[in-house]
């Protein structure tokens, strides 16, 4: 199984508030690591703010770095930077309607996830996976465990 979900706190109201002021107010791509990523017009990776980082803290208990995406179009079949994180913590704000697949080593799909809105996943992302968005946006807090 690629996707699991996590029996964690909501983000309450304010702080997904917070997440649209941040996306609003703040540079297209602020993460860091060896990724094309911030090439992809279509992809945003956003620092979250203080508060946000603070919510995080809560309720992981591991070091990590909180982010948003803010995704407008397909995220096509990629795997993350290996360097950075194998896997991911997710918490989807906003489907943009679509599924997040994962594919094989030879790009045939073999799981398919319509992902739950307003709940905490971790997913593999060292496998082969891309984001159908057909009613953009997507928008998630992403938290990635911090390695070493």
């Amino acid at each position: 199984m690629y996707l699991e979900y996590l029996d964690l706190p909501k983000l309450p109201e304010n702080l997904i508030e917070n997440v649209y002021e941040t996306i609003k107010t703040s540079k297209k791509y602020t993460s860091q690591g060896n990724t094309d990523a911030e090439n992809y017009e279509h992809f945003s990776s956003i620092n979250a703010s203080n508060e946000l980082k603070k919510f995080t803290q809560s309720i992981f208990d591991f070091e990590h770095l909180t982010h948003i995406f803010f995704l407008t179009d397909d995220l096509p079949m990629h795997i993350d930077n290996l360097d950075v994180r194998s896997k991911a913590y997710n918490y989807v704000i906003e489907s943009g309607g679509g599924n997040t697949n994962i594919y094989n080593q030879e790009a045939e799909l073999i799981e398919s996830y319509d992902i739950d809105l307003h709940r905490w996943h971790i997913l593999d992302v060292s496998q082969n996976h891309s984001v159908s968005i057909p009613n953009p946006p997507r928008i998630l807090v992403t938290v990635t465990p911090k390695k070493g």
